[in-house]
Parts: C-alpha cells; sequence; structure tokens
C-alpha cells in the first residue's frame, strides 16, 4: 500500500468528539455525478488539521498561531479544500483517461479499508466519518490516484520514463548490501555491594575480541569468494549453537536512503567492500556492500520495484501537477452549510491543542546566533 500517501500523511493523530450533523448537511461536495459525503470532506478537514500540528511548535497553540503567513484555521480549511478538489480532479482524470478498478483492486481497497477501520472506527465515526466515507475519499481516491499516474508516466503514457532513465535513476538514488548482524557478548557486572540483587551487565571485552576476529574471518573468506554472506551467517548459527534467533540471518536490502544503524554502516562501504563494523555499543554488523547496477535488471523487470522506483522518481511532480490542475477545476458545488457546519475546535482537545514541532531552547538560539 505504498503509494496511500497524500493527503493522508497524517492520518494516525486522531482524537475523539462527538457532532451532529442535519440532514441538509448529509454531503459536502458535488461535481458531475459525483457526490463527496460530509464525513469524506470531515476526513480530509481532519488530515489537515493533523498536517497544521506539524507546522506548529509545541509551546503553541495551533488554532492561535499562523502557518504560512496566515491564520492556522484558514490554512486548514484551504487544505482540506485543496484535498477536495484533488478528489474531484482525480476521479474525473480516472474516467477520462479510460482507467478502471480490477476485482483485485477492489478486493485490495476493502481489506484495507477494514484494516484501518478495525484501528480507528471509534474516534472516525466521532468525528462524523463513516466507514464508507473514508473508503471513498481515501482508499478509493488513493488506488485511483496511483492509476492515473501509472497511466501517465507507465509505458505508453503521456510523460512515460523509459527504461533508461529508470536505470540512470536507480543507479544513482539507490544501494544494495547484504548483512547479517551480532549481538556481542555480556557478563554480570561486578559489584562491591554484597547486598546488592543487581542484575546489571557489562560488555564481555575478551568474549568481544574473540566474536570480532571470528566476524574479521568471515569478511576475509567472503572478500576472498570463499564465502557467501548467507553462508557466513549460517556458519556462525552452527559455530554457536544459535536457533531462532534475529542475529543470524544473512538479509539482502535494497535502499533509496539511510534510515538506521545498517544502513547508514553500509553507506561508509565501497561497492563489493565487506566489513566488520560495530554499530552500536552491543552489536556487530558483518556487511558487504553490493553494486546497484548488478540489480537494476531485477529492477526492471520486477513490476514492484519498477512502480516504486517510479515512484520515487516521479510522485512529487505528479503531486504538484494535480495539485495545479484541480485549483483551475471547474463546476464543483460545494454545500457550505455542511463544511460551515465544521469547527476546528473538535480537532484540538485541552489536552492537544498544541503543535509537535520541536522547539530550539535558548542556550541553541544564542550559541548560534553567537557562532
Amino acid at each position: 500500500m505504498r503509494k496511500f500517501t497524500a493527503p493522508v500523511a497524517l492520518l494516525f493523530v486522531l482524537f475523539s468528539l462527538a457532532g451532529c450533523y442535519s440532514e441538509k448537511n448529509l454531503w459536502a461536495a458535488k461535481k458531475g455525478d459525483l457526490t463527496l459525503p460530509t464525513g469524506g470532506y470531515i476526513y480530509y478537514l481532519n488530515s489537515a488539521a493533523s498536517t497544521a500540528r506539524t507546522k506548529v511548535s509545541s509551546d503553541q497553540e495551533v488554532l492561535k498561531s499562523e502557518i504560512d503567513g496566515v491564520k492556522a484555521e484558514t490554512w486548514i480549511r484551504n487544505t482540506a479544500e485543496e484535498s477536495v478538489r484533488s478528489f474531484f480532479y482525480i476521479n474525473d482524470k480516472f474516467s477520462e483517461m479510460g482507467l478502471s478498478l480490477n476485482e483485485e483492486d477492489v478486493t485490495q481497497m476493502e481489506s484495507y479499508t477494514e484494516s484501518m477501520w478495525s484501528y480507528y472506527s471509534t474516534s472516525m465515526e466521532s468525528f462524523g466519518i463513516s466507514k464508507e466515507s473514508f473508503q471513498l475519499a481515501y482508499t478509493d481516491f488513493s488506488l485511483k490516484q496511483s492509476a492515473v499516474f501509472n497511466a501517465l508516466y507507465g509505458a505508453g503514457g503521456e510523460k512515460a520514463v523509459s527504461d533508461q532513465e529508470l536505470s540512470d535513476y536507480y543507479t544513482d538514488n539507490y544501494y544494495s548490501y547484504e548483512y547479517f548482524t551480532v549481538t556481542i557478548p555480556t557478563k554480570a557486572k561486578e559489584s562491591t555491594d554484597e547486598s546488592s540483587t543487581s542484575t546489571a551487565t557489562e560488555i564481555d571485552e575478551d568474549a568481544k575480541s574473540e566474536l570480532k576476529t571470528q566476524l574479521d574471518d568471515y569478511a576475509e573468506q567472503i572478500k576472498a569468494g570463499k564465502m557467501t554472506v548467507t553462508e557466513a551467517a549460517e556458519k556462525y548459527q552452527k559455530a554457536n549453537d544459535i536457533e531462532n534467533s534475529t542475529y543470524n540471518t544473512s538479509t539482502s536490502k535494497i535502499s533509496a536512503s539511510a534510515s538506521g544503524t545498517v544502513p547508514e554502516t553500509v553507506l561508509t562501504l565501497s561497492d563489493n567492500e565487506v566489513s566488520v563494523i560495530e554499530s552500536t555499543t552491543s552489536t556487530f554488523v558483518l556487511a558487504k556492500r553490493i553494486p546497484i547496477a548488478e540489480k537494476v535488471n531485477e529492477m526492471l523487470t520486477t513490476e514492484s520495484t519498477r512502480s516504486n522506483t517510479l515512484s520515487d522518481m516521479k510522485w512529487e511532480e505528479f503531486a504538484a501537477s494535480v495539485k495545479e490542475e484541480s485549483a483551475k477545476l471547474e463546476g464543483i458545488e460545494m454545500n457550505d452549510s455542511a463544511v460551515n457546519s465544521q469547527s476546528l475546535t473538535k480537532f484540538f482537545p485541552s489536552d492537544g491543542k498544541n503543535g509537535t514541532s520541536a522547539v530550539e531552547s535558548s542556550t541553541e538560539s544564542s550559541s548560534s546566533s553567537e557562532s
């Protein structure tokens, strides 16, 4: 479900507060035969409110702040309206391009809706967001958005990306590696307090040294072509009689960014370099960096990987285009009664009215200005 993105990046920040709606307020917007129920608009409004929270410092009340030079309330309502316009634009474009959701798409949509609803139904319903409204505004929209994107940028599309462009992007922006991690041995920490029942531990330096020697030997054999990373992991497992351990499995990864200890470790290596690195105070990583060029053909011929790479490459451009084109869209009828009846205070209860972005301390600010 990789492409279930904006406008729902902060879906998970939900708060509870009941609301009441008159029958005339059951729909929020219409265009042609398509109607967005008020619950769908509330979903977009809550998503915008959640995003606004991340743009305001944690010592400020969101609704008393400004975002991008305008009052927060105005920013939230404008952002929700942008989402409404995108909703109609994508649906129009989906039909215009002759696209359709197949049985697998529908099953995926319903499955994801069910999964999300099992977690957030209580809070969503308290806002007035029904399961059907959520599915229409989020999962149905997201699938159609992805279909439009792939039709535009995929093979034969108006903005089709060639294999060579994909290959170049993949080679320049991704890296590939194999690794396995091993926990550094510890021992009980000695205590001078005879009455102490502490179970504190410390690194066993002798055992650590022996382990490092063992892993270095594996690394040398891998460099010499006598062993693979997987075989080294299996050998370590057998030598240490380890079963069902998370520290003995060789893992192959391809990533577009350094995130977490292992990828950051791998980024210090050159292509085909093998090394044993102490990534934390309690873990060794035996890693080999693999030339990403070796994985290009696999990327081009594996549908999901190709699609993800294409998304990484062009999604921001696509999102900007959707925003620009949807702003020009005509024929949308807004139900002002339903829209204006939605108070933003329900998204910011007394115990969650402030923003969440970090605030620099006065010391840090002073140091920065002095330097």
